[in-house]
């Protein structure tokens, strides 16, 4: 009997990048982080793995992307070349990020984040006015820069947010800070990239919340380029919100995380 050649899992590296809206979605992220690292030789890939390490306090900022089924099926390799590279920098904690679900990292000494809901906003449509008193900017200095990462980590009430400054010079990649008043209070961020926009990093402090400011962040990035689709990781607490945009879920990504240093 002749041997057949296994059918593609779509995520094998000669399968281009644009095979599925996932894969566009990870690839993008991935490739950002690692750019952003690769400048302090803190970067790595292989076909299981794409690592990115910023040394923020933050994990988000330092992660490693599973690229393939199998590294999720049996996460030993992957999982421990991304622990002896994190372990070989200072900085916070880092995340593993599947779009699979995986075998259980606790005994690897990881912690389970959860599973958010990866969701899709055809192209197309108008975004309501803003409202009233809400003016958004695009982030082009230093100075606006740490006021984005303040906002952030005020908002989300997590670790220290800290972008290397080299991520005003990506062209792919924007960020906006919205005010109310002359008050910064709110933050965006998009990638456009393989076809889609990845939109990021929507945030908003406590003391402006419930004003449709949120929402209207959200907007801008998703119709940065009308003719995109625009995709996003949401909570489940925000995902009502999303959907009320015009979101759709299309499945769930798996994160852990670990400190860098095992005790």
């Amino acid at each position: 009997m002749a041997e057949t050649e296994a059918p593609s899992t779509g995520w094998e590296p000669d399968v281009p990048a644009t095979d599925t809206t996932a894969r566009r979605y990870v690839t993008d992220w991935a490739e950002l982080n690692y750019e952003l690292a690769a400048p302090m030789d803190a970067a790595y890939r292989d076909d299981l793995v794409v690592i990115g390490d910023c040394s923020s306090m933050n994990g988000f900022l330092n992660t490693a992307m599973l690229m393939h089924p199998r590294a999720a099926l049996d996460p030993t390799l992957a999982v421990t070349r991304a622990q002896q590279f994190f372990a070989e920098r200072e900085g916070g904690e880092f995340i593993v990020v599947s779009p699979w679900p995986t075998a259980d990292l606790r005994r690897y000494g990881f912690t389970l984040m959860g599973y958010p809901p990866l969701m899709l906003r055809p192209a197309g449509g108008d975004a309501p006015s803003l409202p009233d008193g809400l003016e958004i900017r695009r982030v082009e200095s230093l100075d606006q820069l740490r006021v984005f990462e303040d906002i952030e980590t005020r908002a989300y009430g997590e670790n220290k947010f800290e972008y290397p400054d080299t991520i005003l010079h990506i062209p792919r990649w924007s960020m906006w800070l919205g005010s109310v008043d002359g008050d910064a209070v709110a933050t965006a961020a998009a990638s456009l990239a393989y076809g889609i926009t990845r939109v990021e990093w929507i945030a908003t402090l406590p003391e402006a919340r419930g004003r449709g400011v949120g929402e209207a962040m959200t907007w801008l990035p998703t119709l940065v380029d009308p003719e995109r689709d625009a995709v996003l990781i949401a909570s489940d607490v925000g995902r009502p919100i999303y959907e009320r945009m015009g979101f759709r879920a299309l499945g769930r990504f798996t994160l852990w995380t670990a400190p860098r240093k095992m005790p």
